[in-house]
């Protein structure tokens, strides 16, 4: 699943549901598509979380496209959407572009649930 890039986000390549839902931990999953302005204005922004989390999350984007099981898996209708996952369970999902701060903020509260 690495992208190889450098990038602190992992390009998912294959389209397999279980290689998401067996990993462990807590999982940011962007979906998104290639013709979806918004998507590409929010990559950016997910780079810089994931770039700069301070708790222990995986970051990773799943290009629609490339991967229509994943998706359809997950239920994904709009795009963007971010999906995530604590030890393979959806704990939250939102649609729409969504900035650094708002992510930070979504797993914050995630964190602070399971105090």
């Amino acid at each position: 699943m690495p992208a190889g890039n450098g990038s602190p986000v992992e390009d998912v390549a294959r389209d397999e549901p279980h290689d998401l839902l067996d990993l462990g931990g807590l999982i940011l999953i962007l979906f998104w598509a290639e013709w979806c302005s918004p998507c590409h204005a929010m990559r950016p922004e997910v780079e810089h979380f994931a770039a700069n989390a301070v708790c222990d999350i995986a970051v990773c984007a799943v290009e629609i496209g490339r991967c229509p099981r994943i998706a359809e898996h997950f239920g994904v209708q709009s795009v963007p959407s971010t999906v995530i996952l604590r030890d393979g369970v959806e704990v939250h999902r939102a649609s729409g572009a969504k900035r650094r701060n708002q992510l930070l903020r979504i797993v914050n509260s995630l964190s602070t649930a399971d105090q």
